[in-house]
């Protein structure tokens, strides 16, 4: 193998890319990105430890919703819906803008379910 630079074990020296352990003990060489091949004696008796990865099953999607996404819950307040004329809504803040701009409050229709936005 032509050795173009000085390096630690596990490194090319050639082209100084990481080169994969070994995999077993029988194993002569290893190949690098580089396509060069350097024998396993050089990594000083290194293996890989194998171990065992175990995922994770995949659950559905929920159907229940969420506390926080349902529009009905929250603060209610007397105010007439411009599209049903229904005089009960819910409403939250969100800050949508820089902070030094006010809240952006989300009005909700408890009847038609509406949105409307007032920019504070």
């Amino acid at each position: 193998m032509n050795k173009c630079m000085t390096t630690e074990d596990g490194f090319c020296s050639k082209c100084g890319a990481i080169l994969p352990l070994p995999v077993d003990s029988m194993q002569s060489y290893i190949t690098c990105i580089c396509k060069s091949r350097i024998p396993c004696s050089e990594f000083n008796n290194m293996i890989v430890a194998k171990a065992d990865i175990i995922l994770n099953e995949i659950r559905g999607k929920s159907t229940k919703k969420k506390a926080r996404d349902d529009k009905s819950s929250g603060p209610k307040l007397e105010r007439l819906c411009g599209h049903c004329g229904h005089n009960e809504m819910t409403y939250k803040t969100q800050q949508t803008r820089s902070a030094d701009e006010g809240m952006t409050i989300f009005y909700y229709c408890l009847k038609c379910g509406s949105l409307e936005k007032e920019d504070s």
